[in-house]
């Protein structure tokens, strides 16, 4: 696995269960009235940190729609 460079969701997949925001609430949010899960605007701050539960979201998403690019590590 690789440095976490990037992230978003795939927003006509996600249906907002929500299972993304229980693992990592530090990087994913759902806002009031919104159907769909977003990326919080300081997220990039917890990449590092939070490695782990950001992946832990991707793989627990029902629908399958948070994408992670990661620079290859050497």
């Amino acid at each position: 696995m690789g440095k976490i460079i990037r992230l978003w969701i795939v927003k006509q997949d996600c249906m907002a269960h929500a299972m993304c925001v229980a693992e990592c609430p530090e990087v994913f949010q759902i806002n009031e009235g919104d159907t769909t899960a977003s990326i919080k605007t300081d997220a990039e701050s917890y990449y590092i940190s939070h490695h782990d539960q950001i992946r832990s979201a991707k793989e627990c998403c029902p629908m399958d729609c948070i994408c992670i690019e990661e620079a290859s590590v050497h």
